[in-house]
């Protein structure tokens, strides 16, 4: 058994043993380049079983919705998606009005 299929989105420089790197620019150790603002996504339904989105859904300029839809899209039922991001409303305070002055 090869283990779970992993994808490690907006990947960087961070390499992990085990996962399918992207990116949308060329950087070595990068499998997969594209803009997570174009879609779909370049990966067929039901392709992974864990998916890291670290540090990134924060700089997304599309509808969030749609990336929560891509997400499950391209998740395998019982799949797990972990999503870690700075404080949103630093980076857009436009996306919850009335939190800033």
């Amino acid at each position: 058994d090869a283990g779970p299929d992993r994808l490690m989105l907006a990947a960087g420089k961070v390499r992990r043993e085990g996962y399918v790197h992207h990116d949308r620019v060329a950087l070595d150790g990068i499998e997969v380049i594209h803009d997570l603002n174009v879609f779909p996504w370049p990966w067929a339904d039901d392709s992974w079983d864990y998916i890291e989105f670290s540090d990134c859904i924060e700089h997304m300029k599309g509808d969030l919705v749609q990336v929560m839809d891509e997400l499950h899209r391209i998740l395998r039922p019982h799949g797990y998606v972990y999503i870690h991001t700075a404080q949103a409303t630093v980076h857009r305070p436009h996306a919850r009005p009335g939190l800033h002055p």
